[in-house]
This record gives structure tokens, sequence and C-alpha cells, in this order.
């Protein structure tokens, strides 16, 4: 499988590959955004 560069993929937007650094506050936005995850029939974890 070939390397994408993701970082080309846009010119409007930032895009980087996501770190463990980034759980917090993905999981933060989780949170706050549980009505779709429950709609979709996962619970929201930081796994």
């Amino acid at each position: 499988m070939k390397n994408i560069q993701i970082e080309k993929l846009s010119n409007l937007y930032t895009i980087r590959r996501l770190t463990d650094a980034d759980v917090s506050m993905l999981y933060a936005w989780m949170l706050r955004n549980d009505q779709y995850f429950r709609y979709c029939g996962g619970g929201t974890t930081r796994h």
C-alpha cells in the first residue's frame, strides 16, 4: 500500500494524523455529542 501524503488532501484545512495526544480532546468532543454516538450503537469511551 502506498504512503499517502494526507497533508496534501486539502488546501483549506490543516490535515495531520491523529496521535495518542489527541485522545483527551476527542473524548471531550464525543461527550458533548453523545446523542450521535448512542444513535450509532456505541458508547463514548477513551478506547
